[in-house]
């Protein structure tokens, strides 16, 4: 069974661009123009990954992954796509639920290889507990590492949590 993707993208050259790219590698690829249709496709299509973007009508990307966690809850992949790079979009789109953070100018590759990434099996199991333990740990104010070898955020201004790096 092929593995599939919503990837939400207002610009018909870069959602053309990345859902070719994804095909080529396999993946049954659902494309969303704004964050109304990525709802309607991740509700329908219940994806094993999801790329945001956003800046996109109708419903703005972090509205988007918010309503997304509670369609398909904690186990499925969020990974903002997006060329907005300051650490408050950044912070939000974590808040909202995004694993993971890629600046559009890091390219078709980078996409890629966080495709790769986040579908494999090992990568998957872990998320939901990854997450979760992060997640009280920061509610409950503590900083320093969590189990998975995570650092936390110690203070404003420091690059938010990630359980990948940030591509710029």
């Amino acid at each position: 069974m092929r593995k599939s993707v919503v990837v939400a993208e207002d610009n018909v050259h870069l959602r053309g661009l990345y859902a070719d790219a994804l095909r080529r590698e396999s993946y049954d690829v659902h494309p969303a123009e704004n964050g109304k249709r990525a709802l309607e496709q991740i509700a329908e299509k219940r994806p094993n990954l999801i790329f945001l973007d956003i800046m996109m009508p109708h419903v703005n990307g972090i509205e988007v992954c918010r309503s997304a966690r509670e369609i398909v809850g904690q186990a499925i992949p969020i990974v903002m796509l997006t060329a907005l790079d300051d650490i408050e979009t950044i912070e939000k789109s974590i808040a909202a639920g995004a694993d993971d953070y890629i600046v559009k100018s890091a390219g078709v590759g980078t996409l890629l290889t966080r495709a790769r990434f986040w579908m494999s099996h090992k990568t998957l199991t872990n998320l939901a507990a990854r997450r979760a333990a992060i997640r009280v740990r920061l509610r409950e104010g503590q900083s320093g590492n969590d189990p998975s070898g995570d650092s936390l955020p110690e203070s404003p201004g420091r690059e938010p949590l990630s359980p990948v790096p940030i591509f710029r």
